[in-house]
């Protein structure tokens, strides 16, 4: 076999080599609830603990969330997450106004280091409970969180 024809087979072991599964990502998805009460409108993040990539879902008016990896992959990274939860921010409605909306959400979820939840493989199921007398140093203990999963 010639040089060339050796280096294009090494070139193509390699780069098959480095097309693994992805990322070990398990699909997250959920209700968000403050005071038991669905919560539209949600930015939702859950940032690894171990660092990587974040992942993130915006609530829709019954509190539902799916949380997103990439824009083609569904999930969260495998492992404990920071989870920030906020409502409040600047938005632009159809005609390009900007508005200011109101946060509604505790600082312990959205400004604290505290809340936190874990993903695992296969499918997490991951209710939100938040309470508006919630504080930072309080411990968390109302979480649903269950999965189906697939090792």
């Amino acid at each position: 076999m010639s040089v060339s024809k050796q280096l294009c087979v090494l070139a193509a072991a390699v780069t098959l080599a480095g097309c693994g599964g992805g990322p070990d990502v398990g699909s997250v998805s959920g209700v968000v609830t403050l005071d038991g009460k669905p919560l539209s409108e949600a930015s939702i993040l859950f940032t690894p603990v171990e660092g990587g990539r974040a992942s993130a879902a915006t609530s829709d008016a019954q509190g539902n969330y799916q949380l997103q990896y990439t824009q083609a992959i569904d999930g969260a990274l495998i492992g404990e997450h920071i989870v920030t939860i906020a409502t409040g921010g600047e938005y632009y409605d159809k005609d390009g106004n900007e508005h200011e909306r109101e946060e509604l959400v505790p600082d312990f979820y959205n400004n604290s280091r505290e809340y936190k939840q874990t993903v695992a493989a296969g499918s997490n199921t991951i209710d939100l409970k938040l309470s508006s007398g919630q504080s930072s140093g309080s411990s968390e203990s109302e979480e649903a969180n269950s999965y189906d999963g697939v090792e």
